[in-house]
C-alpha cells in the first residue's frame, strides 16, 4: 500500500460538480440563451440546405434576331384597301395651271404653268386633261362620281369639258381621283371649281 499521502485523482465530471450549483446554473442559462437565438438551429439549417441551384433565363427569338413582337405586320401590303376614300374637297382651280391632287386641296404654291400635275386646266377654261403617266375616263354628265363607276367606265378620253355638271375620273399612281364640275367663269380671268374625291387604287 502506498503512503504518499496522495488521494486518488478525481475524474472530469467530479471536478465540475465541485465548481459547485452557481457555475452550473450559469452554464445551464447560457446554453438556453443560444437556443432561443436559433443558434444551434441556424447552423443545422445551413447545414442542411447545401448550395442553391443557379437559374438561367434564356431570351427566345424568332429567326432572324427578331423579337416575336416586332415582327413584320404585313410587308408591302396596303394598311388601306382598295376603294377606301382618302380625301374629299371643293377646289377652283386657275385656267392654264395644272395641279396635284392627293389626299387634301393643293396649294397655290403647288399649282404649275403648263400642262403638269395630275390635271391640268386650258389656258381659256375650257376643258381639262390628264398629267403624263395618268388616264382620263369620262362619266355621264350630272352623275356623281364614285369609286365604282370610275373603275368600270371604258370611256378613255384625251379631254374633258369644264361646263358645270361635266363628271368624269383620273386613274393616277396609287389612287383614283373622281372630279365633278361645279362652277365655272365664263370671262376672264378664268377658273373652274371642282369637287374632288380621291380613293386608294393600287391594282391599274
Amino acid at each position: 500500500m502506498s503512503t504518499s499521502g496522495k488521494g486518488p485523482e478525481k475524474s472530469a465530471l467530479e471536478r465540475f460538480f465541485e465548481l459547485g450549483p452557481a457555475w452550473i446554473s450559469a452554464i445551464g442559462a447560457a446554453l438556453v440563451a443560444l437556443t432561443g437565438a436559433g443558434f444551434f438551429a441556424g447552423h443545422a439549417t445551413a447545414d442542411k440546405a447545401g448550395p442553391q441551384p443557379t437559374v438561367t433565363v434564356t431570351e427566345t427569338k424568332a429567326a432572324g434576331g427578331v423579337r416575336p413582337s416586332q415582327q413584320p405586320d404585313g410587308g408591302d401590303t396596303p394598311s388601306t384597301a382598295n376603294g377606301a376614300r382618302l380625301g374629299a374637297y371643293d377646289f377652283t382651280m386657275p385656267a392654264g395651271v395644272g395641279a396635284p391632287l392627293g389626299p387634301a386641296a393643293p396649294g397655290q404654291d403647288q399649282l404649275v404653268q403648263g400642262e403638269s400635275g395630275d390635271l391640268w386646266e386650258g389656258a381659256e377654261g375650257q376643258g381639262f386633261g390628264a398629267g403624263s403617266g395618268n388616264r382620263l375616263f369620262q362619266l355621264s354628265g350630272g352623275s356623281t362620281p364614285t369609286y365604282q363607276a370610275c373603275r368600270t367606265t371604258n370611256r378613255l378620253a384625251d379631254q374633258v369639258k369644264s361646263t358645270p355638271g361635266t363628271a368624269f375620273c383620273i386613274s393616277a399612281t396609287g389612287r383614283m381621283i373622281g372630279l365633278k364640275v361645279l362652277d365655272a367663269s365664263a370671262t376672264q380671268p378664268f377658273w373652274v371649281k371642282l369637287r374632288v374625291t380621291v380613293w386608294q387604287n393600287t391594282t391599274p
